[in-house]
């Protein structure tokens, strides 16, 4: 048993015994394969299984390790230029992609799609609470201005005050998804009939963007209200206060 399936499904415990194609078979290991794909598979003896599950026309795919990663081209080439073997070479990546089919681009769409939503509504959330900053300092603002501050350094504080709470917003969400790190689904929606596992992982690479959008979001919501901040007339701002 792959370790990923084992602990999703109830049974597949080690020594149990499992009903497939009308016959039990006895569960003799659970494997690892470093978070891979393989890890949502069951596998078995090809002489053990072959003839109970009817499978005697060979094999559909094979996993090749090859000492040279970079090598995957030629060891293409080479494969493709024997008549006998009509086969190709293709990462283990490109392999399950290709698995799951429209069913990863379904989920890719999703999660751009909500992403640019609550983007969108973090924009105008920020955008709105530095509007009633902006408002609630107006009396600052004159102040500042007749102090001799100029409409640029104004403009600058509140949008680094934005960027300081986008980017505050940003680490928060980034320590609230860190529980779902490693929880795994699956979806037997592929072209081979086959159950493809989807972990989800949450890497320095991806904290790193979330901060950075963060961050752009923090820019672009101060942005206008900073501006309208900026702009406020000296005996404005002083009246109004």
């Amino acid at each position: 048993m792959g370790e990923r399936i084992a602990a999703r499904i109830r049974g597949l415990d080690l020594d149990a015994m499992i009903p497939i194609q009308r016959h039990q078979w006895k569960i003799v290991g659970v494997f690892s394969s470093r978070g891979g794909a393989f890890e949502s598979e069951i596998w078995g003896d090809l002489d053990a299984m072959a003839g109970p599950l009817r499978r005697s026309g060979g094999s559909n795919a094979l996993a090749v390790r090859l000492k040279d990663p970079s090598s995957l081209e030629s060891f293409d080439e080479w494969i493709r230029g024997d008549p006998e073997m009509q086969l190709q070479a293709v990462e283990e990546r490109k392999y399950y992609e290709d698995q799951a089919g429209g069913l990863s681009l379904t989920l890719l769409f999703l999660v751009g799609f909500v992403s640019l939503t609550m983007g969108i509504g973090a924009v105008f959330g920020a955008m709105n609470t530095m509007y009633a900053i902006v408002a609630a300092r107006t009396r600052e603002i004159g102040t500042l201005r007749a102090l001799g501050f100029s409409r640029r350094s104004i403009l600058f504080s509140f949008v680094v005050e934005s960027v300081l709470l986008a980017f505050a917003g940003g680490l928060v969400g980034c320590l609230l998804a860190a529980p779902i790190n490693g929880f795994t689904t699956a979806s037997g929606q592929t072209p081979s009939f086959s159950e493809v596992a989807f972990a989800f992982r949450i890497t320095p690479d991806i904290l790193v963007r979330g901060l950075v959008f963060a961050t752009v979001m923090g820019v672009l919501g101060g942005l206008l209200p900073a501006i309208r901040g900026a702009r406020l007339p000296i005996t404005s701002a002083l009246r109004e206060a």
